[in-house]
């Protein structure tokens, strides 16, 4: 079972996509030390377990009648993609890349593949670990933010010893989605950006860990209508990916989704559309390269994107374009969501919309 979920980076930054066995994490001989793997403070182990948590990686644009604002596009989005609290969750790994430990890589799976690989064994997350999970699951989210604070805290007050250096900046990113969980964005643009720069020091500036966080924190000035300082961070994890070698993956695809909602709300509605037809044909092209235990969640993405293509169409009034997307997305949906969802109540709004135009 492999997961590429990260790259490897060397001491100078420099990315090296490299596949792991993530058995050999959890069964191997010495991946087995994961006691004092708190996330809290630094561990002799050579391997050190952590939580990553999401918060947003699509911006949809949402039901052309509701005319939203860039923030309701967003916590409209988040609202839609977690009603599951296992999408918000990955289990993760750091280890050396080398015997020399003078570099490391990280590896990730997500929370609901990890339960159905190993669906009564909840002794293989350490206490921590297993706090927060249950903490994100219950949504008890001032809970989460004292346990990350406290970490954060004890991790840059020790941050050249053991592992603190590579979990400061994850302690930030999760810190700040929480934040975002719980309507405290205000705050989440700093921890976002503080996460941006802990981990370029310690992963270097290629790393996908250094993505995640451009990513959400694009997001976040976009839900501010900061739309120039998104682009900017969207541009960044753009980069960073192309670097990476995911210049045709689904992850691409999120990052040209997220970058035309930007021109969308900057009225570069042309631009928007060949960027989002562009992150389409990625998709379609990484659907059958993905995990097939995260099929549920690839097919929203896709339909997220489709919808968002359907929206600029209507904006440019090419009313068939929007209308044939619009039903994709639809049985889309209608494939792995209830019938009463709001993703779905919205494409059919988004379908009365383009057929009241289009008859």
């Amino acid at each position: 079972m492999v997961y590429e979920d990260s790259a490897s980076t060397t001491t100078a930054g420099q990315p090296q996509p490299k596949p792991l066995n993530l058995l050999k994490v959890l069964m191997g001989n010495c991946y087995c030390e994961v006691g004092p793997a708190s996330g809290l403070m630094e561990t002799v182990s050579p391997t050190i377990q952590f939580v990553e948590l999401h918060g947003m990686r699509f911006i949809g644009l949402g039901c052309m009648s509701d005319e939203l604002t860039p923030r309701e596009r967003v916590y409209d989005t988040l609202e839609q993609m977690t009603d599951r609290s296992e999408r918000l969750i990955s289990i993760g790994y750091i280890m050396p890349e080398n015997k020399d430990e003078q570099s490391k890589i990280t590896q990730t799976i997500p929370l609901d593949v990890w339960n159905k690989t190993y669906p009564n064994d909840s002794q293989l997350l350490s206490r921590p670990v297993r706090n927060l999970v249950d903490q994100i699951k219950k949504q008890d989210y001032q809970g989460a933010k004292l346990q990350l604070s406290m970490q954060l805290a004890a991790q840059k007050k020790n941050l050249s010893r053991g592992n603190n250096p590579y979990l400061a900046g994850i302690t930030a990113h999760n810190l700040a989605v929480v934040m975002v969980l719980s309507g405290d964005e205000e705050e989440a643009i700093s921890l976002f950006q503080d996460a941006v720069d802990l981990k370029e020091q310690a992963f270097g500036r290629g790393h996908f860990e250094v993505v995640n966080s451009w990513d959400e924190l694009g997001i976040q000035y976009f839900a501010d209508s900061q739309f120039d300082d998104a682009l900017t961070a969207f541009q960044q994890a753009q980069k960073v990916r192309t670097m990476g070698g995911e210049k045709d993956t689904a992850g691409m695809a999120m990052v040209l989704n997220n970058i035309a909602c930007c021109n969308f709300q900057l009225r570069n509605f042309k631009s928007a559309s060949l960027t989002l037809k562009e992150a389409r044909v990625l998709q379609q092209n990484a659907m059958g390269k993905q995990q097939p235990q995260c099929a549920d969640l690839d097919l929203l993405y896709k339909a997220i994107v489709m919808c968002n293509g359907g929206y600029l169409y209507l904006c440019l009034k090419m009313y068939e374009e929007a209308r044939s997307l619009f039903e994709e997305a639809l049985l889309i949906q209608q494939s792995v969501l209830d019938e009463n969802h709001r993703a779905i109540r919205d494409t059919r709004s988004n379908l009365e919309f383009t057929n009241a135009f289009h008859m």
